[in-house]
């Protein structure tokens, strides 16, 4: 049984290496997004949280939730067409950056940076093939 959850891990891990890197980026910057963005609040929550705050750790939390997902998710589009894909992580890495408190600009900024390899991509493979 321990085998069969090693060898699980492992199929994981190769799998993830074996993507493009900006593939990579998106969906851990999502992926932070979204789990900082619930202990953020879950720790938030447990210290107490005044009325007046409320709403805005919610929204933060939200935005961490919605824009987090979406981030994760844009690899499809990336698959289809990378432009439109790195515009895509781009400007949802932007967006989370600026409204997502400290769990949106960890992922934010791995949106953004996905973004980059994905526009730099073909250009890079130019220079090694020379």
């Amino acid at each position: 049984m321990a085998q069969s959850g090693q060898t699980g891990i492992l199929e994981a891990i190769e799998r993830a290496v074996k993507k493009p890197p900006h593939e990579f980026l998106f969906q851990l910057g999502g992926a932070l997004a979204i789990l900082l963005g619930l202990v953020a609040f879950g720790v938030q929550w447990s210290q107490g949280i005044a009325g007046n705050r409320l709403a805005g750790l919610v929204v933060v939390l939200l935005v961490d939730l919605i824009l987090g997902a979406v981030l994760a998710f844009s690899v499809i589009v990336v698959r289809k067409n990378v432009v439109n894909g790195a515009i895509l992580g781009g400007a949802i890495g932007l967006v989370l950056a600026l409204f997502g408190g400290i769990a949106g600009v960890v992922g934010g900024i791995l949106g953004i940076l996905g973004a980059i390899v994905a526009f730099a991509g073909p250009y890079l493979s130019r220079v090694q093939r020379a």
